[in-house]
């Protein structure tokens, strides 16, 4: 996983062994004829509009890719409500808001492993 504020950093890596994983977020991306949102509101087909405050990154893993990418979406756009009744369907879900804060799903420590800064 890469850290949403640190560029192409990594803050961990998630083990999985059945399932599948997606991260939904607020990164922008210019390779499409300039800058672009890369997470769409299904609520309106448009890309999400960056926020002062908010999530800004979200992760699921859950039985499959296509399901863990459905609830990304889903707690990115709704937040809370979806964040909860992922976790009420099985997922193991990590937000990060636009403070840089951390909200975990309780079993989320069993498959992530933060990366160890080695100091040379």
């Amino acid at each position: 996983m890469t850290d949403p504020f640190g560029g192409c950093e990594r803050s961990g890596r998630i083990l999985v062994q059945d399932g599948g994983v997606s991260t939904s977020g607020l990164a922008v991306t210019e390779e499409i004829g300039g800058p672009q949102n890369v997470s769409v509101d299904p609520r309106v087909g448009r890309p999400l509009i960056e926020r002062s405050e908010g999530l800004v990154s979200v992760t699921v893993v859950a039985g499959s890719a296509a399901e863990a990418e459905a609830w990304s979406t889903a707690i990115l756009v709704d937040g809370n409500s979806a964040f909860e009744a992922s976790i009420s369907r099985g997922c193991l879900v990590r937000t990060v808001d636009s403070d840089g804060n951390v909200v975990a799903s309780d079993a989320w420590s069993q498959i992530f492993q933060e990366n160890e800064v080695a100091h040379v």
